[in-house]
């Protein structure tokens, strides 16, 4: 329901900044970052996860900034962005602190070093498997549904079927799990492409 939680958060940054209420304002545009992340909406998605980093700059602890931060850098790329500084987006990972994040930020850093170009696949591969761990350690379920969903994709670029399908299977069954129903179509119809 990407669509109607779009009204509500906008509607509700809207007043939240009309109350002077930062911390709401910041989660509201995070959650719109992520809202139009999920909806391929890259363009605005970017443009609220840096509103929310600038929202939040004084109020949240750097776990937060530097998950804005790979969000907004994994938007970019996904819009053919390639003047992302690498090295940068690296950094969000050690800039954490916040282990409900920790996977997260890790997911999202191999994402855009696997869309940034051919040549860093490994290593998103790498980052895409501390992400899982990490996850699994803490027990961010919904969250490690998302990790699969990515390094199933990943898998799927490298050829490797049969790995990708176990990894969308598994989504879709954390995704059950957590009652994230609305998500599980979208890995069962990954599934049902390969």
């Amino acid at each position: 329901m990407f669509r109607e939680a779009e009204t509500y958060l906008l509607s509700g940054c809207d007043l939240g900044e009309k109350a002077g209420h930062t911390i709401l304002v910041c989660i509201g545009k995070w959650m719109l970052g992520e809202t139009y992340l999920a909806t391929a909406d890259y363009s605005k998605s970017s443009l609220f996860f840096d509103n929310a980093a600038e929202a939040g700059r004084f109020k949240f602890l750097p776990s937060v900034i530097s998950l804005f931060g790979a969000g907004s850098a994994l938007a970019g790329v996904m819009r053919n962005e390639k003047s992302l500084d690498l090295s940068a987006i690296r950094g969000y990972s050690a800039a954490n602190k916040a282990k409900v994040f920790e996977g997260q930020v890790k997911r999202r850093i191999g994402e855009v070093l696997l869309n940034f170009d051919d040549s860093h696949a490994a290593e998103a591969e790498e980052w895409m498997r501390r992400a899982i761990e990490a996850d699994q350690k803490n027990r961010t379920r919904f969250y490690l549904a998302q990790d699969h969903l990515a390094y199933a994709e990943l898998l799927r670029r490298k050829g490797d079927l049969p790995r990708s399908r176990e990894n969308l299977q598994k989504a879709a069954s954390i995704f059950t799990e957590c009652g994230a129903d609305g998500w599980v179509p979208m890995a069962e119809k990954r599934l049902a492409r390969l």
